[in-house]
């Protein structure tokens, strides 16, 4: 099984988006808007892994870190309150989740991202 996706790079402003699909909207020699910066662009499309959600396991430490980082009732980091997730139940994976106002997806335009990093890049950061 092919483990790899397109995806969209715009060259501008680094924008990915996995669900502009090679073919479907345009030809490669077409110009193309970059839904982000605006700007005329290469129809850049690149082979990338596909993502992943959350385990339990990971969305468990998640909650640890979280906790001991970015406590609301602390005043610590992010200032973290809520957080909730969607589990897929037919394999038991987070595949999004919402932690204060801010949402992460590996459905659509983010089916490139490894939903474990993209956040914990987030809260890092």
């Amino acid at each position: 099984m092919d483990n790899k996706i397109n995806v969209f790079v715009c060259e501008n402003c680094n924008f990915e988006d996995s669900l502009i699909i090679p073919g479907v909207k345009l030809d490669k020699n077409e110009d193309f808007v970059c839904p982000k910066c605006g700007e005329v662009v290469k129809y850049n499309i690149v082979k990338m892994d596909k993502g992943c959600g959350l385990s339990l396991k990971d969305y468990n430490e998640l909650l640890v870190y979280i906790k001991k980082n970015h406590d609301a009732v602390k005043g610590m980091g992010k200032r973290i309150k809520y957080v909730n997730p969607i589990i897929d139940m037919r394999t038991l994976e987070i595949y999004s989740i919402k932690i204060g106002n801010k949402n992460f997806s590996v459905v659509n335009e983010n089916k490139h991202k490894n939903l474990k990093e993209w956040i914990y890049n987030y809260l890092d950061n």
